[in-house]
């Protein structure tokens, strides 16, 4: 007996629904990581002034919510 057999077929894709949800969150989670500490050594460095910065992520949260 191998075992996913004791499966039906709403399990199996439910199983595999929620690792998919997994892998999609992790590498999510990885983009929005690295993007923030570029953003991070870019203020530091002094390559982006952080009242620049905030306008442009101000930019992009009206952007987001506007319909």
């Amino acid at each position: 007996m191998v075992l996913g057999d004791a499966m039906t077929m709403k399990e199996k894709l439910l199983v595999i629904w929620v690792l998919v949800v997994v892998v999609v969150g992790f590498l999510f989670h990885q983009f929005w990581s690295c993007t923030v500490e570029l953003f991070q050594k870019a203020v530091a460095f002094s390559f982006i002034p952080l009242p620049g910065l905030v306008k442009f992520a101000a930019g992009i949260c009206c952007a987001n919510l506007s319909p």
